[in-house]
């Protein structure tokens, strides 16, 4: 397991989706940050 420091803060759209029964995560904001925060890597099995 690789450990990854996680930047802050959350992308905005997280604390809107959080509020709804059935939000969606995949938010460009969201996609963006994860793929700074894993350096363009797949952040469950770490490929490109």
């Amino acid at each position: 397991m690789v450990q990854v420091e996680r930047s802050s803060p959350a992308p905005d759209s997280l604390a809107e989706e959080k509020k709804k029964p059935n939000g969606s995560y995949s938010k460009p904001d969201v996609i963006e940050k994860l793929k700074k925060d894993f350096h363009n890597k797949c952040y469950i099995c770490e490929l490109d």
